[in-house]
Parts: structure tokens; C-alpha cells; sequence
């Protein structure tokens, strides 16, 4: 038997070298770390917008291949790829996407007369002309104008531009917004459409509930009805006959249990009566109370008070609760919505620009992973983005609408 476990790692010993001189060989094919051939965009060839796009992310692009930081290539061949986005939705301009990574050699293959990636990581992320809205969105709040929501905290800032938190995935958990100097991301929505929007939510939300109260009343109706008094008695005879029926039982048992049985039956009876009435309803009494209020208060705002910033404070029962308040009241959150920052005389104009997994990457840094073959690209992430020159990037972007 030792014979056999000393042949068997023998044999994986060989094996083993065999493999590391054949890593050894085609890490040498591979070349010196170089870049991969860039992924093009097809659409550029025919659509005047991707064309646009297609210029200025290579213009990106080519800042990044110039950094120091990537001259020579630290160990890594990186590859960026381009993408066009069309419109997802009606009121959604097209927009375009610049994917870089830095790919260690273990990850790298030969193809025909070039190199190709093969494996996975996570890439460096450029959109042009679109911003993942719905990383920023955990309330869902929404009318016929569009999505709003309270403004995203900020996270950081690189170059004074700023990295604004994100839900969701870590991917999407800090997302780097460059636009041109005096714009912003963000625009307040005023203090007369949030409050409509309390109110119709309010109203809907009862609508909907409608039913189950109907529902409640009917039941409550029949309960008191003298066939639903008589089937009461029929349920009381019946659960006295199976107590009595297996073992004998004192009057004053039986008498005990009768009472029970009739006090929660009253108590059942109590409750239906409660929940058939829209003011006393588990679920629609609250709401009841709620579009009272927020009706008062919409109300009571002044001509002056309707165009000013809304806000929210956070409801204590639940926080996707709308709660409309005044601007000036403490702790309350500004409500915003996207900027319009594409105009439709010009859609292909560069406007905005958002980066997603830079803070993803960072943070991964700050744990203090290494900069070995695996966490290499996490700290190219970082680099490269804290590298480029934005404040240039962004005075080349077009103003866009006025806000």
C-alpha cells in the first residue's frame, strides 16, 4: 500500500511540472503585456448618433491608454469593447458604453494573429448619455412626468466630481457622475407635484383595498343575520357535543366551556364589525387617515409655497411612505428627479458621462487585498479612474438643455 501512495505522487508530482512548463510556455507566447485589440461598435457604420458616441468614447479611450499607469501594461493586457444602447423606453435618449478590463495572463488566450480574453472580471464601466437611474430609485415613486426619489447620498468625490450611492447590486453601490462645469445630475421636483402624488398613491392604495372591505362587510352582514345567528348556535351545540362526547364532563365544565366558546365568537364577531367599516379597516383605516392629511396638507400651501423643492420626512410607520413637508423642516430629504440633460435637436451630443465599478473596486482595495495576479485589476480600476484627467474630459462634453 505505501508503494502505491508513493508511485501515485510520483505521478501527480510529474504531472505537475509538466503543467507549470507548459503555463511557463504559453504565458512566454503570449507576448509582453500589451493591449488587446479594441471591440468595435458595429452600429457606428450606419447610425450618425453611434457614430458620435463611437468618437468620443474612443477619445476616452485613448486618454486611458496614455496614463502612466498603464505604460507599459503593469502585468495585465488590457482590452476595452464599445457598445451602443438604444432606447429602452420612449422618454430614454441613446446612449453608449466604453467597457475596459485588465485581464492577468492565466486569463488570456491566443486567437488566430491577436490575443482574446477568457475568463471573467470586473471591468471598468463608461456610459456616455446614460446614468443607471435605477440604482439610485428604492422607493419607486413615479407619476405621469416620470421616476423621482430622495436625492442619493454622496459617497465621495474624484476630481470634484461626484460619486453618488447606489442600491442594489455592489456593482451599481457608488456610481461616478461627470457632466459639464454648472450642471448637475439632479433637479428638485416642486412641493404641489409630490403632494399630488401623496395623494393619488393614498387614493390608489384604497382603491385597491376595496375589496377585501367589501369582502369584511359582507361577512360581518351575514354573521348578524338570523341564519348567521343560527349557525352560531349550530357551532356552539357542535364543539359542546365533541367535548362531552369522549369523557365525561362536570356541569361546570361544560358551562365553562360554552362561555369561552360564545365570548370568542363575540370577540370574532367584534372584529368583522371593525374590519367592515372603511374607518376602523386594518388596512384602510390608516390609509383613510393618512389622504386626510396629506389632503389637509396639500391645502394648505400657499401660491408661494407649490414651486419650491419638495421634501420628504421619513414616515414613521414606513419609510416608502410619501411624506410631503416644507423645505425648511428638519431632517427632511430633497425629492429629485433626473435633470434633462439630452436635447432632441441633438442627440448625439456628448452630455453626461457615468462610471460604475470604480467604487466597487476601491473598496475592495481598502480591505488591503494585494496587488497579486487576482486582485490586480481592482487596482488598475482605481488607478485608472483617479488618473484621467476629468476636469478636460468634461469640458469637452455639450452643455445640453438649460436647467
Amino acid at each position: 500500500m505505501l508503494d502505491y501512495h508513493l508511485r501515485m505522487n510520483r505521478a501527480i508530482f510529474v504531472l505537475w511540472v509538466v503543467a507549470s512548463a507548459a503555463w511557463g510556455q504559453s504565458v512566454a507566447a503570449l507576448g509582453p503585456p500589451r493591449w488587446m485589440a479594441a471591440g468595435a461598435m458595429p452600429e457606428a457604420r450606419s447610425n450618425p448618433v453611434a457614430a458620435s458616441h463611437d468618437k468620443a468614447l474612443r477619445a476616452i479611450l485613448e486618454r486611458i491608454r496614455v496614463l502612466p499607469v498603464l505604460n507599459p501594461p503593469p502585468g495585465v493586457y488590457p482590452k476595452a469593447s464599445l457598445s451602443f444602447l438604444p432606447p429602452e423606453v420612449s422618454s430614454q435618449p441613446p446612449g453608449s458604453v466604453l467597457m475596459v478590463g485588465f485581464w492577468p495572463p492565466k486569463d488570456v488566450r491566443i486567437s488566430g494573429s491577436g490575443l482574446r480574453p477568457a475568463g471573467e472580471l470586473s471591468h471598468l464601466l463608461f456610459y456616455l448619455n446614460r446614468v443607471r437611474e435605477d440604482a439610485f430609485d428604492r422607493t419607486h415613486w413615479s407619476d405621469s412626468r416620470g421616476s423621482f426619489y430622495p436625492v442619493p447620498p454622496k459617497l465621495a468625490d474624484v476630481q470634484g466630481f461626484p460619486v453618488y450611492q447606489g442600491y442594489g447590486s455592489a456593482e451599481v453601490s457608488g456610481i461616478l457622475v461627470i457632466l459639464p462645469p454648472g450642471k448637475e445630475l439632479f433637479a428638485p421636483i416642486t412641493q404641489e407635484r409630490f403632494h399630488l402624488f401623496a395623494i393619488a398613491r393614498l387614493e390608489k392604495q384604497i382603491a385597491t383595498a376595496a375589496p377585501a372591505l367589501k369582502r369584511a362587510r359582507e361577512l360581518y352582514d351575514a354573521a348578524i343575520t338570523p341564519a348567521g345567528r343560527a349557525a352560531l348556535e349550530t357551532r356552539i351545540a357542535s364543539s359542546l357535543e365533541s367535548y362531552t362526547k369522549n369523557r365525561p364532563r362536570t356541569p361546570e365544565q361544560i358551562r365553562y366551556r360554552e362561555t369561552e366558546l360564545r365570548r370568542l365568537e363575540a370577540q370574532e364577531e367584534e372584529r368583522l364589525k371593525l374590519e367592515a367599516s372603511p374607518d376602523t379597516n386594518r388596512l384602510i383605516g390608516p390609509l383613510q387617515q393618512d389622504l386626510v392629511k396629506a389632503r389637509q396638507a396639500f391645502a394648505a400651501l400657499t401660491a408661494g409655497q407649490k414651486p419650491l423643492p419638495a421634501c420628504h420626512l421619513v414616515h414613521p410607520r414606513d419609510s416608502g411612505i410619501p411624506q410631503p413637508v416644507l423645505p425648511e423642516t428638519p431632517a427632511c430629504i430633497p425629492i429629485v428627479a433626473v435633470a434633462p440633460f439630452i436635447d432632441g435637436a441633438r442627440p448625439g451630443a456628448s452630455r453626461l458621462i457615468s462610471v460604475e465599478r470604480y467604487w466597487t473596486s476601491l473598496q475592495t482595495v481598502r480591505r488591503g487585498l494585494d496587488r497579486s495576479e487576482r486582485y490586480i485589476y481592482h487596482h488598475l480600476n482605481v488607478e485608472t479612474v483617479e488618473a484621467l484627467d476629468w476636469k478636460a474630459v468634461a469640458a469637452g462634453l455639450a452643455p445640453g438643455p438649460a436647467q
